[in-house]
């Protein structure tokens, strides 16, 4: 009988009908709706050939949109193997760490290690060490019962190295690290950071001696660049008086000559947002975008960076900026209207996009490309209503560094999974 239905089924007619069974949202139907989307499955995918990276008990998933999944050769890809359930981590709830070989899926996930400083947004900052590597990984875990990372060798599971303060990003050669106060970044921004240590700095709006952490990877020095305190002090907002401040979001530039920083600050329940760049050494602060909205980022050289961000006189756009001066551009005014998770093709022809859940609870995937000003629909995603707030499961797609594959964390079938899509065909 479905086979049948869905043969008669044009793409149209589905698509009518997912969007009338999402709109009811109610409960009864929603055995009814996961079948509908089932069938719906061909014309969520246009022309690509997809593979699955899924677990039958446990949820599965890579973590934020910034370091790509795959190795070198576009062969394996990382993964995070989380808990039955889809709820806030405790201090105790392990992350398996390990591997897809995308050559024989049979295998299925290889497990290497496991850690306990995690959470759904960022995952454990898993990724490729150093960024060309097809052999070894780093990624955030407790090291002698404190915030830690470790490096190891995905072949014989051995730890190569251990360090004593957790990474936020690291630089492509593998040499340098930022870090920030993860346990404040969780109080503050709930899914982001680490629960297993209390926030010290709790009682404090912007602290002295609390910032962001540069780190030598290979002498292990950590150096504090500057503080929660300079940045509130740095061309201050009036809405600043009175708020809590936090880092989120560090992220160098491809040769890590600077590196960009997400500078928030808490008032009345309300969440400002500013863009800053400075040089590797913490020095040379130039605000990007500093009136009161930045969201997500992307660099595309040294020199210029795509941010969706909000500017008085122009409204809310993505905006390719060129860095340290004040020229800015809007990119693609009539096809990127929302916000998502930006980044450039290893060629930087293309700009990889998704979009938050719409009214019928769809996250979309795009690919723009830029001389063209023209718009292509990766995929569509179902999001279930159970996946919102600090348990959400955004798309965060992510390049391979052949440029032939996009890896995107879905839960479109209530159990996160990642999928790999071969979007050849589209370029």
């Amino acid at each position: 009988m479905k086979k049948k239905l869905i043969s008669l089924l044009d793409d149209s007619t589905v698509s009518r009908l997912i969007k009338i069974v999402s709109h009811i949202r109610a409960r009864c139907i929603r055995p009814s709706r996961n079948w509908i989307y089932k069938i719906a499955q061909r014309s969520r995918f246009p022309d690509v050939k997809t593979q699955v990276l899924s677990h039958p008990e446990r949820h599965l998933f890579f973590g934020y949109y910034d370091v790509s999944p795959f190795s070198i050769d576009d062969r394996y890809a990382l993964a995070n193997l989380g808990p039955e359930e889809n709820k806030r981590p405790d201090p105790n709830t392990q992350l398996s760490i390990g591997y897809f070989d995308r050559f024989d899926l049979g295998k299925g996930f290889t497990e290497i290690g496991h850690t306990e400083t995690w959470g759904w947004q960022l995952g454990c900052r898993l990724q490729w060490y150093p960024y060309d590597s097809q052999s070894s990984v780093l990624y955030n875990k407790m090291v002698d019962k404190q915030y830690g990372c470790v490096a190891q060798d995905i072949g014989t599971k051995k730890i190569i190295e251990a360090y004593s303060f957790p990474v936020f990003t690291v630089s492509h050669d593998g040499r340098w690290a930022l870090s920030l106060n993860f346990s404040r970044l969780q109080r503050l921004r709930p899914g982001y950071g680490f629960v297993n240590a209390p926030d010290e700095t709790k009682d404090q709006l912007a602290p002295d001696r609390n910032g962001i952490w540069r780190i030598d990877l290979h002498s292990k020095k950590r150096e504090l660049l500057f503080t929660l305190a300079d940045a509130a002090a740095f061309q201050p907002h009036e809405s600043m008086k009175g708020a809590a401040h936090y880092f989120n979001h560090l992220l160098f530039n491809p040769s890590a000559s600077r590196f960009l920083f997400m500078h928030f600050w808490m008032k009345d329940e309300r969440r400002y947002s500013r863009l800053i760049t400075c040089g590797l050494d913490g020095s040379d602060w130039f605000p990007i975008a500093n009136e009161g909205h930045a969201s997500h980022y992307t660099w595309k050289n040294d020199h210029e960076l795509i941010v969706y961000a909000t500017h008085k006189n122009s409204g809310t756009h993505y905006y390719q900026y060129l860095d340290k001066t004040n020229e800015r551009s809007i990119v693609g005014e009539t096809h990127l209207t929302s916000d998502g998770h930006p980044t450039f093709s290893p060629d930087g022809r293309f700009l990889l996009v998704d979009t938050y859940p719409d009214r019928y609870s769809e996250q979309n995937v795009f690919l723009y490309t830029i001389k063209k000003d023209s718009m292509t629909q990766i995929g569509s995603f179902y999001n279930p209503d159970e996946y919102r707030g600090e348990i959400k499961c955004d798309l965060h797609p992510r390049w391979s560094p052949s440029g032939r594959f996009v890896c995107i964390d879905t839960a479109c079938n209530n159990k996160r999974a990642m999928v790999i899509i071969d979007i050849q065909k589209l370029l």
